[in-house]
């Protein structure tokens, strides 16, 4: 079967689906869980969230307390885009002990 022909029978872009087939396609997205379900392919299950993963959710909790509000989550999340640049840089930068310690 050519790829143009499943993506006619899925609705899946063509070009996605020669990313997925050339192993260029590295994270799950809903075009590929389409395809795996038309080809009975069973999809892995997520893993349990990190333990960052955790503790961001609890400090997100946290930060939101218990407003009603909705412009709170709209605020939080004002400051967390506000904060991705930097995050960025921080995160490309070579990781020391020293720049860890924060002055101790």
């Amino acid at each position: 079967m050519t790829e143009t022909k499943l993506s006619e029978l899925t609705g899946i872009a063509q070009p996605q689906i020669s990313k997925l087939l050339s192993g260029m396609r590295k994270r799950w997205s809903a075009p590929i869980a389409e395809l795996c379900q038309y080809a009975k392919i069973s999809i892995p299950v997520a893993s349990s969230p990190s333990a960052a993963d955790q503790r961001l959710s609890r400090a997100l909790r946290q930060a939101l307390g218990n407003h009603d509000d909705p412009r709170a989550a709209e605020i939080l999340a004002r400051v967390i885009e506000a904060l991705a640049p930097a995050m960025t840089a921080l995160c490309a930068a070579p990781s020391s002990e020293s720049s860890n310690d924060h002055g101790k």
